[in-house]
Order: C-alpha cells, then structure tokens, then sequence
C-alpha cells in the first residue's frame, strides 16, 4: 500500500491519513490522530509540523510514524521531551532563521549568542530580549516570529521543569506546539533547512526513553 500523508485530521482513514493518523494505523488503534500508544508531546510537535509542511517534505514523517509506537511514557520523559525539543528550538532553528534573514555581523553575533545559552531561564528571557529588538513596534516578521516561538518553547518547557500545569493558558505539550512554530517560521524567514533541522530535533526527542 502506497502511503500519501495530507495536512489536517481525516474522518476516515480512506479520507487520508496525517502522520499522526499513520501511526494509528500501524499499531493497530482506532482511527484517530492522538494514539494512545504515542508519547503526547511528540504527537503535538509531529501534528504541527504534518499540517504546515510542504508536501514533499511532509512525506518523510511517514518514516517516523513506526518509530512513535510505544513512545507513550512517565511524566519525567514527557518533561525531557519538552526540554529537548525547546532546546533545539533555542540553540539550532533560531539561529538558522536568524542567519538566513540577514547576513549582516550583528545578526551572526546575535545567533552566535542563543547557540551558547546553557540555562533554560536565561534562554527565556534572552529570547524575549531577541525579539523586541526585531520587532520593536510590535509587528513580528518571520524571523522575529520564529524567536518569538523559540522564546515560548523555551517558558513552556521552563515550566513544565518546575512543576506547572495548565497555568496563564500554559497545555502541557505547549513546548511542543511551539518549537514547532519556530521551525515554521524558520521556514518563512527564508531557512532552507528548516524542516531538515526539525526533523533532527524530533530524532533527538524520540532517542529519549530508549537509553
């Protein structure tokens, strides 16, 4: 069987099938886009990136979707997920969009600096520094927008660290949802290796829990 996977949740699996829906599918679950045998965190991340891929990108999620099988794990995973995918967010695809907006020397040094963060905390508030200079009337191009996502990975997974749930409209998988954003974004402000390098912060995610 030939599979082809289209943006958005589908009624049926003859309707079409997200990634999401694939992994269902392979492990023997009812039809859904939320399996219960896939970690949540790693679900939210792949649905975004399913619905806002260009086809052909989007159709290597369809070799990860075996690989989320029996991701479902503790909470601690859940929160090094989170951690890892806001990481990647920080250190690896804002600097990608950064560099590929401009190539001028403060922009460099301006993604040099995120690449060397070390502290959840001090990344959040970097990144929020990052972004109100891009944006200083409030208007966010896809560069400042991709930070901005970067900047709430890293206050979701920050969060997630010191015990919150579900506070100032904060969900759970929320990290997710937004280090994918930033390599949506990414994508726009003109990275060619957006997807390439959300696709390696969803390797490095799914590697936790199998060590």
């Amino acid at each position: 069987m030939t599979i082809h996977l289209t943006a958005g949740r589908h009624a049926l699996p003859a309707e079409g099938l997200c990634a999401m829906e694939l992994t269902a599918l392979l492990a023997g679950e009812t039809h859904s886009d939320n399996p219960r045998c896939a970690s949540p965190m790693l679900a939210a991340y792949v649905r975004r990136l399913n619905d806002n891929m260009p086809d052909d990108d989007r159709q290597r999620l369809a070799l990860v979707a075996p690989r989320l099988i029996g991701t479902a794990g503790t909470e601690a995973e859940e929160v090094e997920r989170a951690v890892s995918l806001a990481w990647h967010a920080v250190r690896v695809i804002a600097p990608a969009a950064l560099r590929a907006s401009s190539r001028s020397k403060r922009r460099a040094a301006t993604a040099r600096a995120l690449e060397r963060q070390t502290d959840l905390f001090k990344a959040m508030e970097k990144t929020r520094r990052i972004r109100d200079a891009l944006a200083p009337a409030g208007d966010l191009s896809p560069v400042a927008f991709a930070v901005h996502r970067a900047h709430e990975a890293a206050r979701a997974a920050h969060h997630l660290i010191i015990g919150g749930r579900g506070v100032l409209g904060e969900v759970e998988d929320h990290a997710a949802v937004a280090a994918a954003g930033a390599a949506i974004y990414a994508h726009r402000a003109g990275c060619g290796q957006a997807w390439a390098l959300a696709l390696d912060a969803l390797d490095e995610a799914l590697e936790i829990g199998t060590r």
